[in-house]
């Protein structure tokens, strides 16, 4: 099985002339987003919450600069996958091993 993560990024404009002093100015702009394949998965793996918690320490990020979270997240079976189906054929998804 496979898990696919659908993620959202933003970058704070303000944060660009901020002098780090008081706190920092907000003007949030959506970025667009990645995609993440996460494969070999067991069901064991799948009904696990640290597993779950492994998977979101990997791929959020925060800071007064940039923000990436997750918007969606898919179990697939293996024999169901079609990439098609979960990214642009533009698009280069990114591979995690947990």
């Amino acid at each position: 099985m496979k898990i696919i993560v659908s993620t959202q990024i933003s970058e704070n404009y303000a944060a660009h002339d901020w002098d780090r002093k008081g706190e920092c100015p907000q003007r949030w702009k959506y970025k667009g987003g990645r995609t993440f394949i996460i494969s070999n998965v067991d069901i064991s793996n799948s009904m696990d919450s640290g597993y779950w918690s492994k998977i979101e320490d990997s791929i959020v990020s925060i800071n007064d600069y940039f923000v990436e979270y997750i918007i969606s997240s898919d179990l697939v079976d293996d024999i169901d996958f079609n990439l098609s189906d979960y990214c642009e054929s533009w698009e280069k998804p990114i591979e995690l091993e947990i």
